[in-house]
């Protein structure tokens, strides 16, 4: 007789079919794929998509339903029913061994939920919140929040997810009173299913792409910036993927893509839906994705999966690429990208070729790593 599984309740405000919130949504669709057979998670989420107000088509709003495709119970609130009252009523309605929480600075999935969970073991994965970069969004209300939190000791019973060891060190820098931060990096797709590509790379030529939101911390301006910094010798085309939740930020983008020369073309092409990420992919050269910070970063693995090299900032995870000849982490400096983007340009083809090589060799061995698997699974024990 096989023992009673743990009962995990999920707070987070976008989740599947939803994809425009980006890399939090696939965090957590990675997580319950790989444990839902050993734990039973229910997620309660809004029912529409993020800057989206119109809800899911395909979904039943207001109770619970079983989803076969990701292995877990959904309670898909709508944004009449979205209150205190009905967090609470979803909380008080079942035993929960542990609830989880994605996200710091969310009212309804993260604050309200965290204040009705007493006796009940709490896991946060603040998502990168704690970075630099994500804290100098709207930074007055986030530091007075932090300190708010940290004089009521809101975290006094809290366990929190780190994906690295500088997020740890992040979360460490301003939380207080807490019970522990546990390391347990993100987890890759459960199907990695790889699509062969046949992209060839001539000198002279460069093909770009950004997937990401279009919002400052993901530094979208300062990628266009540096396309506009020098004259390039060759042809660059840079494709934009994301959902625009920052219009002001979006405008002033827009700005230096009417001032790029000829010879570059940018075109923005509107959010992507995870199913088609992989086909969209390999129709590029290189991810452009100069980030002011990441925890995890779903779109460098997935450029990665799919032997698609990535020019990216040193403020990710991913490190050393360089000297793994699968792409480059680059200091935040104009000079340091637009030598990068040069270099990229005078590739010929049998150094492309080498580093899709290269990729693959490094993508086999961040997969085979099972250690990633079991940290997450020991969070909610």
């Amino acid at each position: 007789m096989s023992s009673k599984r743990i009962k995990v309740l999920v707070f987070i405000d976008w989740y599947s079919p939803g994809y425009k919130a980006g890399g939090p949504i696939r965090s957590c669709l990675n997580l319950i794929a790989r444990l839902s057979e050993e734990i039973d998670f229910h997620v309660v989420t809004r029912d529409t998509d993020y800057i989206d107000s119109e809800p899911y088509k395909e979904v039943k709003s207001n109770e619970w339903v079983k989803s076969l495709e990701q292995n877990a119970n959904v309670f898909y609130i709508s944004s009449k029913n979205l209150s205190i009252q009905t967090i609470r009523r979803i909380i008080n309605s079942s035993h929960w061994d542990c609830i989880y929480l994605n996200h710091v600075f969310s009212f309804y999935f993260s604050i309200i939920p965290l204040l009705f969970s007493k006796k009940i073991k709490v896991v946060i994965a603040p998502r990168g919140a704690y970075a630099d970069g994500a804290l100098s969004v709207k930074s007055k209300k986030k530091t007075m929040y932090i300190h708010l939190a940290n004089s009521l000791r809101l975290y006094k019973n809290v366990f929190f997810q780190a994906t690295t060891e500088t997020e740890k060190d992040q979360i460490e820098k301003y939380v207080r009173n807490y019970q522990k931060v546990l390391v347990a990096q993100n987890l890759p797709s459960k199907e990695n299913s790889q699509v062969e590509s046949e992209i060839v790379k001539e000198i002279g030529t460069l093909k770009l792409f950004y997937l990401a939101r279009i919002s400052p911390e993901k530094n979208l301006l300062f990628a266009l910036e540096i396309l506009n910094k020098k004259k390039y010798a060759g042809q660059i085309t840079f494709d934009i993927y994301g959902a625009i939740n920052d219009d002001k930020y979006w405008n002033r983008c827009q700005g230096v893509i009417n001032d790029l020369p000829s010879n570059i073309r940018v075109e923005y092409k509107g959010s992507i839906k995870s199913s088609d990420i992989n086909g969209v992919i390999l129709n590029y050269h290189f991810l452009y994705l100069p980030t002011l910070g990441e925890n995890f970063g779903h779109s460098i693995l997935e450029s990665l999966l799919m032997n698609v090299p990535v020019i990216i900032s040193d403020q990710t995870p991913w490190n050393q690429l360089s000297s793994q000849n699968i792409g480059w982490d680059v200091v935040l400096k104009e000079d340091a990208f637009i030598e990068i983007i040069s270099n990229a340009l005078r590739l010929n083809n049998d150094s492309y070729q080498s580093m899709r090589i290269s990729c693959e060799k490094y993508v086999q061995n961040f997969l085979s790593n099972s250690v990633q698997v079991e940290q997450s699974k020991q969070m909610f024990l």
